[in-house]
């Protein structure tokens, strides 16, 4: 599941789609755009951990400046928890 998503919505459809965002939007849709990538892309980074910790770990070193963390290790963070109030049924 991990890596599906990762891949195939991640990557294939949401990155996609941010470039003409990156490449001319507002300021407010560059920050937006930006937040959404990083965020997500912190918590594959902490769930893919357990599985590939060592380009987890180096990754994670570069986006956790990003996303204002001060914690040394990736180890040290929680494992993501599902959110129900997270889920857009409408997107399903």
């Amino acid at each position: 599941i991990l890596y599906e998503f990762t891949w195939n919505q991640f990557c294939d459809w949401y990155l996609e789609l941010t470039k003409p965002v990156m490449n001319g939007g507002t300021e407010a849709e560059l920050r937006g755009t930006r937040h959404t990538l990083v965020t997500v892309l912190e918590g594959l980074l902490r769930l893919a951990h357990p599985i590939i910790p060592f380009i987890t770990e180096t990754i994670w070193q570069r986006v956790k400046v990003l996303c204002g963390i001060t914690a040394d290790t990736i180890m040290l963070q929680p494992f993501p928890q599902y959110d129900a109030s997270q889920v857009d049924e409408a997107a399903l």
